[in-house]
């Protein structure tokens, strides 16, 4: 990844098409709603905020190898933090 920079924009009008397309696997559901659930979400009920931030985090269930996986690959590192049944990786953490 050395040499590749993240880039976080918020959802417009003009990105949200090519957002509403991504899908995850089947199995995935599980772990996560469909991408339109967030997507109608955070439209109209305020639930979240698009902001630009300095080290970037997300949470995923201890099994989701795949996922895990996916964002180590990333750059993504395991803090040892848990929230709810789910742990937490940072961007750039060594």
């Amino acid at each position: 990844m050395a040499g590749q920079t993240l880039c976080v924009v918020g959802l417009t009008a003009d990105n949200v098409e090519d957002v509403l397309a991504v899908s995850p696997f089947p199995e995935q559901l599980q772990y996560m709603n469909p991408v339109a659930w967030y997507v109608a979400r955070s439209a109209y009920q305020n639930v979240w905020q698009p902001v630009g931030l300095g080290v970037v985090a997300l949470t995923v269930h201890a099994d989701n190898e795949r996922a895990r996986g996916l964002y180590e690959r990333y750059g993504f590192a395991a803090t040892g933090e848990v929230i709810g049944d789910e742990l937490v990786m940072v961007l750039g953490r060594t």
